[in-house]
């Protein structure tokens, strides 16, 4: 940040580094001189992540069968479940 605060060229500051503008930017927008952890990397793990709606025996059930059926395993889980089956079974 020296050197950004030096020529106040941002683009100019990534051309002398040889990193995009974007990654520049990025770390521009986090810096915070007196706290130099928050040039470290975040974590990318999702803040919430959404719980399955698939009955814990349905996906049992649709395993045991994608096990019995390997070539095809949904076109054969679904003929063995029926009509009434759930949709989640697509992204089982």
């Amino acid at each position: 940040m020296d050197y950004y605060s030096r020529n106040q060229y941002g683009r100019l500051t990534c051309r002398h580094f040889g990193i995009s503008p974007k990654t520049f930017y990025r770390w521009k927008n986090r810096f915070d001189p007196y706290d130099l952890t928050t040039l470290e990397e975040e974590s990318r793990r999702p803040r919430r992540v959404r719980q399955s709606q698939t009955p814990a025996v349905a996906v049992e059930r649709i395993l045991e069968l994608r096990t019995r059926y390997p070539p095809h395993p949904q076109r054969g889980a679904l003929s063995v479940l029926g009509p009434g089956c759930p949709d989640p079974i697509q992204r089982l």
